[in-house]
């Protein structure tokens, strides 16, 4: 819808055989999550829920970042000013953004100088492209499972551009925008 390129790195819907391999890996996944890690029956399923939607609709990729850049461009623009001022910047430069999907986390470089950390998604210092990790079923330190969706990442991501394309660049996690509202985000 937005004419924003994206590399799905194979991970989209191409074919009714590939979804059927897909399927067959998606429940080893889970097979190995109740297993190994005693996940709940209940965060397998939605797991599983969410996961179809990318493995069995063809366009579930290009969606979800037509959904993301939809919903952060309108937080942008709902806020005014110089907030808008980004957004419909953002809306002429959006044929120049770049979604990378990757298969799992990855390495990047801590933006506090720290030692190199995995991460879930990024958004590159170039301010045209983002990276974002398939959805996971992750073990927390307390021993729940949790989701990390795709659409999460990619719609956390696009905020961080539009922030760093606004001039906000984060030093720490808890310095990034995401998928907040920019004006009430950044009175804090």
């Amino acid at each position: 819808m937005f004419g924003i390129a994206y590399h799905s790195r194979g991970m989209e819907y191409s074919s009714a055989c590939e979804s059927s391999l897909r399927a067959e890996a998606l429940e080893d996944y889970l097979q190995y999550k109740k297993v190994y890690e005693n996940a709940s029956d209940q965060s397998l399923a939605e797991f599983k829920a969410h996961s179809e939607v990318v493995v069995y609709q063809p366009r579930a990729i290009s969606d979800i970042v037509d959904r993301c850049f939809e919903k952060i461009r309108q937080q942008w623009l709902n806020c005014g000013g110089k907030y808008s001022k980004t957004a419909r910047y953002m809306s002429g430069i959006r044929e120049e953004l770049n979604v990378q999907i990757m298969p799992t986390a990855f390495i990047v470089f801590n933006s506090t100088g720290g030692p190199k950390i995995w991460a879930a998604g990024m958004a590159s210092l170039d301010l045209r492209t983002i990276f974002a990790a398939t959805s996971t079923l992750s073990l927390s330190p307390s021993g729940t499972h949790y989701i990390r969706s795709l659409e999460s990442v990619v719609c956390w991501e696009l905020g961080n551009n539009f922030a760093m394309n606004h001039g906000k660049y984060a030093r720490s996690l808890t310095q990034e925008l995401g998928s907040q509202v920019p004006c009430q985000f950044y009175k804090k």
